[in-house]
């Protein structure tokens, strides 16, 4: 995968062309990184249970993700973070 990205980039825009959005309303958006993903599932079985709509989708995301590159990448102030990519 490093020689994929490496020569081909990663898929998608940068961080710096992506502009942040935001949920539309009634959603709810949960950033879950590998170590938290079966809480995730929990959840998300929980709330279907419970008669909600839940939608789970997969997006690229800074690597590693449990440190503070990840979370300033999901952070909705992003744009207000600069530094070299």
């Amino acid at each position: 995968m490093q020689n994929l990205v490496g020569h081909s980039g990663y898929p998608g825009k940068t961080a710096a062309e992506d502009k942040p959005s935001a949920p539309d309303d009634g959603e709810c958006w949960i950033f879950v990184d590998g170590l938290r993903f079966d809480v995730a599932r929990r959840l998300a079985d929980l709330l279907v249970n419970k008669n909600f709509d839940v939608e789970e989708r997969k997006i690229w995301t800074a690597l590693p993700s449990v440190t503070a590159t990840g979370k300033l990448a999901v952070s909705p102030v992003r744009h207000l973070i600069s530094g070299q990519q």
